[in-house]
């Protein structure tokens, strides 16, 4: 019995999820070259700063009356937004391309989906 090779025209890839995966919201990146010539993208949430404590007087009626204090202080003289990092890639110059062709590509769809207007 002869064994031959059989050449197909397909290939299948299988993906194995880590346990911890866990995609995350992202609103923002930020992106710079490394001192090897690759691109660095961090992701990010973009939201007003949480406070670590307020403190509330006590009305006369025992519920909680107007805020007295803030820590850190959230008056008006300065605006913050925080910038929560939480994941970033690293990509060659072959990578940085296709992740563009990805992304390129799905924009299109995307675009393809929404309502036309007029």
């Amino acid at each position: 019995m002869s064994t031959q090779n059989k050449v197909t025209n397909n290939l299948k890839f299988k993906y194995i999820y880590d346990p911890s995966f866990n995609p995350v919201y992202t609103n923002g990146m930020q992106a710079s070259l490394t001192p090897k010539g690759e691109l660095t993208v961090n992701f990010y949430f973009e939201r007003a700063p949480l406070p670590k404590t307020q403190t509330y007087a006590i009305t006369s009626e025992g519920t909680m009356g107007d805020k007295i204090s803030s820590e850190p202080n959230d008056g008006n003289d300065t605006v913050a937004i925080v910038r929560y990092i939480e994941s970033g890639i690293i990509l060659d110059l072959e990578s940085a391309k296709a992740l563009r062709t990805l992304l390129d590509n799905h924009i299109k769809m995307m675009e393809e989906r929404q309502p036309k207007q007029g």
